[in-house]
């Protein structure tokens, strides 16, 4: 017996919804890859030359700025895009992706914090949470759950092409 997959509340302006309308585990982990990509050309030179500068003053290591600085980094660069007008990181937005609450709408910074904060749960239960993705009907890990967000995807609209006009005829 086949059930359909569930839907939000017709108020939230996303009823109707089914499994193909969320963003699934390999598509977010292609984005979170560009994502990667992106914040590793950006942190790496920043975070050594703060390392730098600290370890010449004799009060850190190198490596532990470089992974302080990396850590700000992340949250800002995912908080930021994700409250933003764009709802989602570079790599989302590439992979024709956006995040939002469960009402449709734009997350704000603190929400897009929150829903950072518990990536660290979702990975940090050996990726169990992140993995949850691909069973949950809306696509959702555990921090999306626990942020109370949904990560949409948006599919071209079919265009049906016209047929040719008939020749005029004199």
């Amino acid at each position: 017996m086949r059930s359909d997959p569930p839907t939000l509340p017709r108020a939230a302006g996303l009823s109707g919804l089914v499994k193909h309308d969320f963003g699934g585990l390999g598509r977010r982990v292609l984005a979170w890859t560009v994502d990667a990509g992106i914040e590793t050309a950006v942190t790496y030179p920043l975070g050594a030359g703060i390392g730098v500068l600290f370890a010449s003053l004799g009060t850190w290591d190198v490596w532990a700025a470089a992974l302080i600085v990396g850590g700000v980094f992340d949250w800002a660069y995912f908080a930021t895009f994700e409250s933003s007008v764009l709802r989602g990181s570079p790599g989302k937005r590439l992979l024709g992706m956006t995040v939002v609450d469960l009402a449709g709408e734009r997350l704000t910074f603190a929400h897009a914090s929150g829903r950072y904060l518990a990536k660290s749960a979702s990975a940090g239960l050996l990726l169990a949470g992140v993995l949850m993705i691909a069973s949950s009907p809306r696509r959702q890990g555990l921090h999306d759950r626990m942020a109370g967000t949904l990560v949409l995807r948006h599919r071209r609209p079919r265009v049906t092409p016209l047929a040719p006009e008939p020749p005029a005829t004199a």
